[in-house]
């Protein structure tokens, strides 16, 4: 699908439900947030969807912490670093994750947000 249709869709979508496009937009990343969140098994997963190129991109949110016990939720200040400089002791940090093969379940769950 092309970048503009894709607008267009969020579009007409925002004006058949009286909101604005982000209304929409935000849908759509908590559908996909929710659909990744099933398939990973992980609870700290979050989209974002790039309106000017059309993507999605998947971060996991981890707490920056001096030892690391929980790899899936925490990373080190150092690594932390690495995504945000700005990162401290106990901040969240989205580091990129990959996209499982989310198929119709993202369609499924998207349709239900």
């Amino acid at each position: 699908m092309k970048k503009q249709d894709l607008q267009e869709i969020i579009g007409e979508a925002a004006r058949e439900r009286g909101v604005t496009p982000a209304i929409i937009v935000q849908a759509l990343e908590a559908g996909v947030s929710l659909a990744a969140q099933k398939k990973a098994r992980m609870g700290n997963l979050r989209a974002q969807f790039n309106i000017e190129n059309g993507e999605f991109s998947l971060w996991q949110v981890k707490t920056a912490k001096s030892v690391v016990i929980d790899e899936a939720t925490e990373i080190s200040l150092e690594d932390a670093k690495e995504y945000d400089r700005m990162a401290f002791l106990g901040a969240d940090v989205a580091v990129p994750f990959e996209y499982p093969n989310l198929g119709s379940l993202a369609a499924t769950t998207t349709r239900r947000v």
